[in-house]
């Protein structure tokens, strides 16, 4: 989307995952810091540790499990299986090359992480879902 509203993912497959509208996402960046301690008192002194530099978009949504409207990202609710994402986006990793993720505008490259899926009791067809996505360069895949 040009506009930028929808949040969505492509997976390497080329399918496209909406999770929006209503999901809420949240951007986190981690300087891998070692802390030394000194004496009581006096600042502890900083090492940047590059190996734990981490840049996560997470993202909470509440997923249709069916629905007869096509997911767009702006109008429709977002709706799709959660089996088939976990088998074409999650363990399909024979084949994995990268996802690419969609959020204000901004595309981020990496993979999928991690992902939950909750069916509350009474929820019918909706479940709650919470994507861990690491943004990053691909080793064997970017250049």
């Amino acid at each position: 989307m040009s506009d930028g509203t929808a949040v969505y993912l492509v997976d390497h497959n080329g399918i496209e995952w909406y999770f929006s509208p209503g999901c809420s996402v949240t951007e986190t960046t981690n300087l891998g810091l070692l802390e030394s301690g000194r004496m009581t008192g006096q600042e502890n002194y900083l090492t940047i540790m590059p190996t734990d530099f981490s840049h996560v978009i997470r993202i909470d949504a509440t997923i249709l499990t069916y629905s007869d409207e096509e997911s767009n990202g702006t109008t429709t609710y977002p709706f799709f299986d959660p089996y088939a994402f976990h088998m074409y986006a999650m363990l399909n990793t024979t084949d994995k090359n990268k996802h690419t993720l969609y959020w204000r505008g901004y595309t981020f490259g990496g993979l999928v992480k991690s992902v939950t899926f909750t069916q509350r009791p009474g929820e019918g067809n909706l479940v709650d879902m919470s994507l861990t996505f690491a943004v990053g360069k691909i080793a064997g895949v970017d250049t």
